[in-house]
């Protein structure tokens, strides 16, 4: 018995983000310890909420500052409306205007291969998440 089913979705489009400013916490990360990333997530939705400047619920999850060597910084934070008066020890991160491509695929698995972008690539190799 086939279980697939065909999921009518969105057509792709192109958009213009606006300009964002994330406030949150940094960690710094290799391929084989970005395991540790969702207990960074863990320290960081106490905060939800209580973040100073917070804009709207939205979180996001950044990686910056990649070398050669395929270490990075991960940053889970919110929108903010400016960093002023965020704790001092964290992390601060500005994203300019730039345009967007959202598109969908669809699988019958529950796997996904994670590909960083060209603006925020993390150096690892492609891998499969389950």
């Amino acid at each position: 018995m086939d279980e697939r089913q065909l999921v009518n979705l969105n057509p792709p489009r192109f958009e213009n983000g606006k300009r964002l400013l994330v406030g949150g916490l940094s960690e710094r990360y290799t391929c084989e310890t970005s395991a540790g990333i969702p207990s960074q997530w863990q320290r960081f939705v106490s905060h939800l909420g209580h973040i100073p400047g917070q804009v709207g619920r939205t979180t996001y999850g950044v990686c910056r500052n990649s070398d050669d060597a395929g270490n990075f910084d991960y940053v889970c934070g919110v929108g903010v409306s400016d960093f002023s008066k965020l704790p001092l020890d964290w992390s601060r991160v500005r994203i300019p205007e730039q345009g967007i491509w959202f598109s969908h695929s669809l699988t019958t698995s529950l796997r996904f291969v994670a590909r960083g972008t060209a603006s925020g690539t993390s150096g690892c190799p492609n891998r499969v998440v389950t």
